[in-house]
């Protein structure tokens, strides 16, 4: 999405923490809210990140340098995207047990 090598490193580490936070976060929200609402709500918020990264790559993926603010966004998106994830696996993963 037009970043340099180091800023892809350093971001790298920031989706790390941002997966640990979801996690952390969805033991606490999984008692309180329940699996269903947590996973639906959670498609949901997936879903529409998913379809906001695939139309900003599907429209600026020819020319990035020109376009940052649409790769910060997609960016952004993406760790919103990750922080969903993370806070509905564990519903999941406790459901199949």
């Amino acid at each position: 999405m037009g970043l340099d090598h180091s800023m892809q490193l350093i971001l790298s580490g920031i989706l790390n923490v941002t997966q640990l936070v979801g996690v952390a976060t969805s033991i606490w929200s999984m008692d309180k809210i329940g699996r269903k609402p947590l996973l639906m709500y959670g498609s949901l918020f997936m879903f529409i990140s998913h379809l906001v990264i695939a139309i900003l790559v599907g429209k600026f993926s020819n020319d990035w340098p020109t376009h940052r603010g649409a790769g910060w966004v997609s960016v952004g998106f993406l760790f919103f995207y990750m922080l969903c994830r993370c806070f509905t696996n564990l519903g999941i993963t406790l459901q199949k047990c």
